[in-house]
């Protein structure tokens, strides 16, 4: 047990009480990089994806989030 969460990422290695190691990798994940014309544009999409409460990396010009068909469709709306 650790004493308090951590956040791990890939290639992180957890030692064993034993001396063995477990080394973290991530599993490849399908994602959209979603691209706005501009700021206001972003900040909307940002709501619409919020809304929805879908999980998001919002990086300061570009969202990723999971494929989604459905979600790719409303957006592509916007």
């Amino acid at each position: 047990d650790l004493p308090e969460p951590v956040a791990l990422a890939n290639g992180d290695r957890l030692v064993l009480e034993d001396g063995r190691q477990l080394e973290i990798v991530a599993a490849p994940e399908e994602v959209y990089d979603i691209r706005a014309r501009d700021a206001a544009h972003l900040t909307e999409l940002a709501w619409h994806i919020g809304n929805r409460h879908l999980a998001a990396a919002i990086e300061a010009d570009r969202i990723l989030i999971l494929r989604d068909h459905v979600i790719k469709a409303m957006l592509e709306g916007l």
